[in-house]
């Protein structure tokens, strides 16, 4: 028996170290937005839960937690799969399935492991001491006014914030916005000796400042509302008045300082009304009208998992002349991507967690039933948490935290363990594991360990050879590894894309074999087309090898008609269009197109631009010799 309870606790310890190395890591690699950091935790989710069934059957006791929410999030995970089927474009629908299965994994595994106060504990200094050490990254980086996140360069709109090891300064503000409501909750409310309370303090306000340095009006924003919800709510109670209305008033203090002396911030404010610029808050509402339509030609089930990047284009306004991925609004690109079904299955699992919430706090809170008030850590991780949560939820309504990696992750465990706390209101969500339930356990959790180790072994081969075509030195060894990464994934349009433009590359120097090479990039084009029928790049750059091949008429021109009619208010696309003419000497023809891609934007526009001018002269030079 001892043994089985000491290989009980080995199993505890070692899901808790694994996910506490998914909330660590994600972050560092670029809040895993990018393919290397989202193996780190496919893989990592596979041990938790290898360790979650070996600790079913060595428990003494074996027993799982289930809350209302869970019912929920099993709902909303399976509506998502069963979409699918049904999604335009393949390959970004089943990665984003694959995101979903893993954040409902962790958040099982999370809400049965992590559960223990002192395991709960644990994960909130180690994210509050991580938010600090990133904050200092960030912080360096606003001071120096570096570019670079640890070897790569920032974008030009991303320039003079702080960003710490996330591409966008957005992003990172809303990962720090849970750690900074739990600081300051532990600071003000929790047990903590003086010493480690100092401690958490001290890293909350490097936490404030980094939020500070983001220049994330979004995050300001929901930051200090749910901040004022929380103060509020502490100075409701004498014990916390005091402390509440300090900590608020050096809060307030700060932010006013920044306000005044920070130029960068008064011109950020001022870009939220001036147009033009691609992080206006005009240029956001456009978005949010596209997606709105989007919406309306799919209300119940919406356009499926991952679909308004590819789908975009068909609803572009011609103002946005680059490609926002997401919506911008986490409200409403569930949506538009999962419909009022999905949308509805997300809102009730939100209800539920809320009302969890306000079952558990009479429980947990202390000091509304003792008649001498005292701290409580619980209550403490409840208030921070869900005043987190509450700015999570603000931020929302302007960025897309919720659908990047990193920060899914984060909300997805903490969420978890909030819901654990229900156990301290009632004893009913506990169900005992017998043979049977175990059983079942194993089977299902082997099941889709092996699922998802199949695909995580594809994807992880398909990232090595992919990234060894970006890296390697020759067109011919690029092309390569191209080939193996489409061999090892044939679903996925980018990489068919890839090879017809390497092969078009090519083909235009000239050299020997170059028809047969711009032979073969038409092939692949057209299979870029099967697999993503809304790439307009594809149709693009097909009539182009089209034209290599001499092929100038009807034939090439069909492809680049068709890309500007799928996204007719694209400049790039119109002033190709016009260039096919101009190639195929259509020279009056070919102005009309540069002068409408000129209209469209006429900044940066050097296809147009050179074309036209070059139209413009040899219009000119035909009619003197008329």
């Amino acid at each position: 028996m001892p043994d089985r309870e000491r290989w009980d606790g080995l199993c505890e310890r070692g899901i808790a170290g694994l996910v506490l190395a998914i909330l660590v890591l994600s972050p560092l690699i670029f809040g895993a937005v990018q393919t290397l950091g989202l193996l780190v935790i496919w893989w990592l989710t596979l041990a938790v839960l290898g360790l979650w069934i070996v600790r079913a059957w060595v428990s003494k006791s074996p027993r799982i937690l289930w809350t209302p929410a869970c019912w929920f999030v099993l709902a909303f995970a399976a509506y998502a799969w069963a979409r699918l089927p049904g999604a335009a474009v393949e390959y970004p629908a089943r990665e984003e399935g694959f995101k979903i299965a893993l954040y409902t994994v962790l958040f099982f595994v999370a809400l049965n492991n992590l559960y223990r106060q002192e395991i709960t504990q644990l994960v909130v200094n180690v994210l509050v001491g991580l938010a600090a050490v990133l904050s200092f990254y960030a912080i360096y980086q606003f001071i120096t006014d570096s570019p670079r996140v640890w070897s790569a360069f920032k974008p030009a709109q991303f320039a003079h914030r702080g960003s710490a090891t996330y591409i966008c300064p957005n992003h990172f503000a809303g990962f720090l916005e849970l750690p900074l409501a739990l600081g300051v909750a532990f600071t003000l409310a929790s047990r903590l000796k003086d010493s480690a309370r100092i401690l958490v303090g001290y890293a909350t306000l490097v936490v404030v400042v980094g939020i500070g340095v983001t220049v994330s009006r979004g995050a300001w924003i929901s930051t200090g509302l749910a901040l004022c919800v929380m103060f509020i709510w502490f100075s409701r109670k004498p014990q916390f008045r005091l402390p509440a209305l300090l900590a608020m008033g050096l809060l307030g203090a700060g932010a006013m300082y920044g306000l005044q002396k920070a130029h960068l911030i008064e011109r950020r404010f001022n870009q939220m009304v001036t147009a033009g610029t691609p992080d206006d808050i005009s240029s956001r509402k456009l978005i949010w009208k596209a997606a709105f339509k989007m919406w309306q030609s799919s209300p119940w089930t919406g356009l499926g998992p991952a679909q308004f990047d590819p789908q975009f284009i068909r609803f572009r306004p011609p103002e946005l002349q680059w490609r926002p991925a997401n919506v911008h609004n986490d409200y409403l690109n569930a949506l538009t991507d999962y419909g009022i079904i999905g949308a509805g299955l997300i809102g009730l699992f939100g209800l539920t967690m809320a009302a969890g919430l306000m079952k558990t706090w009479k429980y947990v809170d202390r000091a509304s039933n003792d008649l001498e008030a005292k701290a409580s850590n619980r209550s403490a991780f409840v208030m921070g948490s869900a005043i987190g949560f509450l700015s999570l939820l603000f931020h929302a309504v302007v960025d897309f935290n919720f659908y990047i990696p990193a920060n899914a992750v984060l909300a997805v465990v903490m969420a978890a363990i909030l819901s654990s706390h229900l156990r301290f209101a009632t004893d009913r969500h506990w169900v005992s594991m017998k043979t049977a339930g175990k059983v079942v356990l194993t089977v299902v959790g082997l099941a889709a360990l092996v699922w998802l180790g199949v695909r995580g072994k594809q994807r992880t081969a398909e990232f090595y050879w992919l990234r060894t075509a970006r890296s390697a030195r020759t067109s011919e060894a690029r092309l390569a590894a191209y080939r193996e990464a489409f061999k090892v994934d044939p679903k996925n349009a980018e990489t068919a894309y890839a090879i017809g433009e390497m092969l078009r590359l090519i083909a235009g120097e000239g050299l020997m074999d170059s028809k047969r090479k711009a032979g073969e990039s038409v092939e692949w084009f057209l299979k870029g087309i099967q697999l993503n029928p809304f790439d307009t790049h594809n149709y693009v750059r097909l009539g182009m090898s089209l034209h290599l091949l001499g092929r100038k008429g009807e034939e090439s021109g069909k492809y680049f008609a068709k890309a500007v009619e799928l996204d007719p208010n694209n400049h790039f696309l119109v002033a190709h269009l016009g260039w096919h003419h101009y190639d195929a000497g259509e020279f009056e023809r070919a102005k009309g197109y540069f002068e409408r891609s000129l209209e469209i934007k006429s900044w940066d526009n050097r296809i147009a631009t050179y074309y036209l001018n070059s139209t413009k002269r040899l219009l000119e030079s035909k009619k003197g010799t008329q």
